[in-house]
């Protein structure tokens, strides 16, 4: 739990996430990112031990099947990158390599329960909605500082003569 709360505290630091999560308390503890992660603790807690395992191995499953995607997006997108680790295969060998994990993982997930695909559905859609807030919020800031800029550059200029002008940049 105590990386979760200083991860919520990031989070929230970045616009992902409300602004309160950031508070910290007098001793520099993020009070809400922790309190945010006792609420899920203590949400999760309801469920048998083997559903929780279940529901964060779906969850590993999906981010392991898109790793294996962008794996293979890179190889053929970018082929001219310099790779420190590259795998000595070609791009049809290294999709032959991954093609049995890829199946076994994908059977795996097919056995979850139906709890699991709620867990899962439900994770991606406040992923959605958190991600469509920051974006709004991300666009609304960005409104904001344009329109500074454009309030700084109606600049006021008095010239020697005591005549005022003014000049406005657009």
């Amino acid at each position: 739990a105590r990386n979760t709360c200083w991860r919520s505290m990031g989070m929230a630091e970045r616009g992902m996430l409300p602004k309160i999560i950031a508070t910290k308390s007098p001793h520099g503890t993020p009070t809400y990112g922790i309190l945010l992660g006792t609420l899920v603790i203590v949400g999760m807690s309801v469920a048998d031990f083997r559903d929780i395992v279940e529901m964060l191995n779906f969850t590993y499953a999906i981010s392991l099947l898109m790793e294996y995607a962008a794996f293979i997006k890179l190889r053929i997108a970018k082929k001219e990158v310099y790779r420190p680790y590259r795998v000595p295969l070609n791009t049809a060998g290294c999709i032959a390599m991954i093609i049995p994990p890829c199946m076994l993982t994908i059977l795996l997930m097919l056995m979850a329960r139906a709890m699991t695909y709620v867990y899962f559905a439900a994770s991606v859609v406040l992923g959605i909605i958190l991600r469509y807030a920051h974006v709004n919020r991300s666009k609304s800031l960005s409104n904001q500082e344009l329109q500074s800029v454009v309030d700084s550059q109606n600049v006021e200029d008095t010239s020697s003569v005591g005549e005022q002008e003014t000049f406005i940049i657009s």
